[in-house]
């Protein structure tokens, strides 16, 4: 079975929930978007509208007709047709499906009824796709080393490199981990700049070789602490808000 836009679908996502890529579950099965849509109307569920150029202030979901969903128009709406609905369940689980705008009035927005629907995955620490150009330094065996930085989270990374460029690590501590990722300031004046994270210790837990490509990657634990814990939780927070919007 494929999709619409020719990406195959595996059949079980039309009854239940699948694992989906970077960091997902989606579900294709109409009787859990039923139930969803139903719960968005019945606790007035707050949800924003987002295109890549666009972020609405939080509006209602408020009833459905016709298969179509009646969505309360946001004062600063700019009359896009394709448009991503983000939310969170009762689980606090961040929730989008995308939909098109099929009509509209001086107060109301008429939104196809989704076909599918996507849920990060319950994971106590989840991980985001960190940007590129991150980077890791750490010591190993006396030896300082620096890797890229494929994701992160409060709980570890997934690091790599080229096979051959840093020693055997599986299984092995590190220590004087510096993560440095780079972000855009805010306000008029935007530039390049980096946030940095330091953490005591982790220690590599899985290794695996990509054959394709010849890197080597490294799933790292680690355990930050206090404010530093705290720092990492808001920045995987605001990347996973910021890829929500561009809807990776």
């Amino acid at each position: 079975m494929t999709s619409k836009n020719n990406k195959k679908i595996n059949p079980a996502a039309k009854t239940g929930w699948i694992s989906h890529k970077r960091g997902y579950e989606m579900t294709q099965a109409p009787s859990i978007i039923k139930n969803i849509i139903n719960y968005l109307i019945k606790e007035r569920v707050a949800v924003t509208l987002y295109d890549k150029n666009y972020q609405s202030g939080t509006t209602i979901v408020f009833d459905v007709k016709d298969n179509k969903l009646l969505v309360d128009k946001p004062r600063d709406w700019i009359g896009i047709k394709r448009i991503r609905v983000v939310f969170k369940d009762a689980a606090s689980l961040w929730n989008h499906f995308v939909t098109f705008v099929v009509s509209e009035s001086k107060d109301t927005l008429f939104l196809r009824m989704p076909t599918e629907l996507f849920m990060l995955q319950r994971r106590a620490h989840f991980r985001v796709e960190a940007p590129r150009d991150s980077l890791v330094t750490f010591r190993y065996n006396q030896k300082k080393c620096k890797l890229k930085i494929r994701d992160v989270s409060a709980a570890g990374m997934l690091m790599f490199e080229k096979k051959g460029n840093v020693p055997p690590l599986h299984g092995k501590e590190i220590s004087e981990i510096l993560i440095s990722i780079p972000v855009m300031t805010k306000g008029p004046d935007m530039k390049l700049s980096k946030i940095r994270f330091t953490i005591p210790q982790g220690k590599v837990v899985r290794s695996v070789l990509d054959n394709d490509t010849d890197t080597e990657f490294f799933g790292v634990h680690f355990k930050a602490e206090g404010k530093e814990e705290a720092r990492i939780l808001q920045y995987v927070r605001q990347r996973e808000l910021h890829l929500l919007r561009k809807g990776l």
